[in-house]
């Protein structure tokens, strides 16, 4: 059975789309249009989940629900990007099932070409490249933006997501809905995409890349990615880069090339959380004790041997714990 064959024998949208909504709403209409204008016509519905919002987004989302058949709003009494997607993956009756941002688009095109992509290579789940769009309007893209489909097992996929050679955002991506049916986002923390992804993708036999950027990612004052340094935020990131840490050191279908890699790199992009504290901060007094966290987080989590990481990183390692006062005044003195 073929997948329009499913959602005609099934009276059942194709895709079910869950977009988070916080705040955002002016960029809503914007949002819902992109998604409602897909090439693959009335197969998707659109999940708006309002959580928490101060602003005008939930009348905004209720006028998108009286212009569109296929759009729905539902509330959630948490708030977070995890924990609205979660919420609206109960309502969720599609095949398939993506993520958007609701101040973010997508290209008209996007959907249509995940989901062919699924069908035609047998993948578990597929995704696309993404554009960034910034304040003054100029779009910047990395991808090869030929079109090509490339087919990958899970475990090379979750090795490029982690070193930082493919995206970990789950708003480019698009799985069976089922796939839900035992994993959830984590709630609670910020960073849940560099925690959760490149574990998922681990999980499945083959991962279809379509090399277009369908998905235009707008960066904008006031997200989560764009909120500055805060404590929070540096902690959770933290936790993530040694959970990678962890995960690179005990997931077997690496090779042994491939694991010295990536426990380089993730002890590097934690000690960089710990730097880049400092660096924001220029050394003011009344966050040392959050700087004190993050180093503690760091050397709690993280006891990798010379052979693991090199002499360079584990020297690093090294100053972190038994000569921090210099190793910390060489920082303040870089931030200035």
């Amino acid at each position: 059975m073929t997948v329009f064959e499913f959602e005609v024998m099934n009276n059942a949208p194709l895709i079910s789309v869950i977009v988070p909504i916080h705040n955002v709403a002016p960029y809503i209409s914007r949002c819902v249009k992109s998604i409602v204008d897909q090439s693959i016509g009335d197969k998707i519905e659109v999940i708006l989940v309002e959580n928490g919002s101060s602003d005008d987004s939930l009348a905004v989302c209720q006028q998108m629900a009286l212009e569109y058949d296929n759009v729905r709003v539902v509330v959630s009494e948490k708030t977070g990007p995890s924990e609205a997607r979660n919420f609206g993956l109960g309502y969720a009756t599609g095949m398939y099932v993506g993520f958007v941002d609701g101040d973010d688009y997508v290209a008209s095109e996007m959907f249509e070409s995940l989901v062919g992509a699924i069908v035609s290579t047998g993948a578990t789940t597929s995704y696309c490249d993404f554009e960034m769009v910034y304040n003054d309007g100029v779009h910047k893209t990395d991808s090869a933006s030929t079109g090509d489909v490339d087919v990958y097992n899970g475990a090379y996929e979750s090795y490029k997501i982690i070193m930082g050679q493919a995206t970990s955002s789950p708003c480019v991506r698009l799985f069976k809905t089922s796939f839900f049916a035992d994993r959830g986002f984590p709630e609670g923390q910020f960073y849940e995409d560099h925690a959760i992804i490149y574990k998922w993708i681990s999980q499945c036999a083959m991962v279809a890349h379509v090399n277009a950027p369908y998905y235009y990612y707008c960066l904008r004052q006031g997200s989560t990615t764009q909120s500055g340094c805060k404590i929070e935020h540096k902690m959770d990131l933290l936790r993530a880069e040694l959970g990678r840490f962890k995960f690179a050191q005990n997931f077997a279908q690496f090779s042994f090339k491939q694991r010295k890699k990536l426990l380089k790199r993730t002890i590097k992009d934690a000690i960089y959380v710990l730097k880049s504290y400092v660096y924001y901060h220029g050394g003011a007094q009344e966050e040392y004790e959050n700087v004190m966290r993050l180093r503690c987080c760091l050397l709690d989590g993280a006891h990798p041997s010379i052979s693991q990481v090199g002499i360079g990183i584990w020297l690093r390692l090294f100053r972190i714990r038994f000569f921090w006062g210099s190793y910390y005044r060489h920082l303040v003195r870089k931030s200035s």
